[in-house]
């Protein structure tokens, strides 16, 4: 009688065993059915909202540098008309628009006659003989030049952009140094989790 009873209990410990086995793979087949599907939904949902700050991050700093060219842009055509002085030109544009750090422009041999700075004071000790530099190269072709981004004396990133003027207007080039702190603030306003790590990579 002992026997058969302790292999009654031996069975349905087995069977027990075997149920509880069956229960815990199908909790974790259930679990993974929604689990995985959830996974792929945050993480694409994840991938859709980095992608947006990334695109309106991207708009901001375009719009930047594309409002301060078309700025530039402007004020070399009314040089290149003549129909105003340069240096009135020039000291309307530098109160206009506040990233502008200096502008300078270019007799046609490359020095500059003239340029003024936002912060410092500029003597004739301080105008530069830019015939050698691949900016005065680019606006001899009548091609606009923009550098790459550099820290000033200030310690500030500036950018420098020049742009070719007509013959006529008495100058080679107009010249202007662009203040990219605003950049940086826009930069540091992006929040995309606990330690974010950003990088802006300049297209050559």
């Amino acid at each position: 009688m002992q026997p058969r009873l302790s292999e009654f209990w031996l069975g349905r410990r087995s069977q027990l065993w075997i149920l509880g086995a069956a229960a815990v793979l199908a909790l974790v087949a259930a679990n993974a059915a929604w689990f995985f599907p959830t996974s792929d939904e945050l993480n694409t949902n994840a991938y859709l909202l980095h992608r947006s700050i990334a695109l309106d991050v991207r708009n901001q700093l375009s719009n930047f540098m594309n409002r301060q060219e078309t700025d530039l842009t402007n004020a070399a055509d009314i040089l290149n008309q003549g129909s105003a002085s340069p240096v009135e030109i020039v000291s309307r544009l530098m109160k206009e628009d506040r990233p502008f750090e200096s502008l300078a422009l270019l007799d046609k041999g490359g020095i500059e006659k003239f340029k003024t700075h936002r912060f410092l004071l500029i003597t004739q000790a301080d105008l530069k003989d830019r015939s050698h530099d691949p900016l005065f190269m680019a606006v001899s072709l009548g091609q606009t030049y923009i550098s790459p981004v550099v820290i000033s004396r200030i310690s500030e990133p500036i950018v420098t952009i020049a742009l070719p003027l007509n013959k006529d207007s008495g100058y080679s080039a107009i010249i202007a140094e662009i203040n990219l702190k605003f950049l940086l603030d826009v930069v540091r306003g992006v929040t995309v989790g606990d330690e974010p790590e950003i990088h802006v990579i300049v297209r050559q």
